[in-house]
């Protein structure tokens, strides 16, 4: 049912109020997803330093951004990036994830870039890498399995994942 109730209600519904709580849910989720290495599961700030998705459909980031007001969090959030400051609403398929962590928790942030451009130079500038050598498929194919499937809960379509590793 919790499927379901993601496909209905997910990041590119029609409804701001729907899409925004929706967002703010899978980036609750990022923070306490368990993934994969070779021997046992751990989370997956333990594993990357940053991940980037390019969706097949396009997200509308009209009302989305800001940080969660919940005391529990610290980077959480919601970011939207644009080439043109004045328009913080439009059409995307790029999804930049950031995660940090601290000795006791774990903490993401996601943001919403307008070109491929914007977010290979935030990339290149936090970690020194090109994003485009560090696919996740072939790093390790169940991480990519796990993370595709949490984005398709809240109605996100992965066509290509890279993750930068720690």
């Amino acid at each position: 049912m919790k499927h379901l109730k993601r496909f209905n209600e997910n990041i590119t519904s029609d409804n701001r109020t729907e899409r925004y709580q929706s967002m703010l849910d899978l980036v609750k989720g990022i923070e306490t997803l368990k993934i994969t290495p070779p021997t046992e599961d751990v989370s997956i700030s333990d594993v990357y330093k940053g991940i980037v998705v390019k969706t097949v459909n396009k997200i509308d980031t009209t009302g989305l951004g800001g940080r969660l007001e919940s005391p529990d969090t610290e980077l959480s959030g919601i970011e939207v990036h644009t080439d043109f400051p004045e328009n913080k609403n439009y059409q995307t398929n790029w999804i930049y994830i950031e995660l940090a962590r601290s000795r006791t928790k774990t903490f993401a942030a996601i943001c919403f870039y307008q070109s491929e451009t914007g977010l290979k130079q935030r990339v290149s500038v936090n970690f020194g890498v090109d994003f485009h050598d560090h696919l996740i498929l072939d790093y390790n194919d169940v991480n990519h399995a796990e993370l595709e499937n949490l984005l398709s809960e809240f109605g996100v379509e992965v066509d290509e994942m890279w993750g930068i590793t720690r």
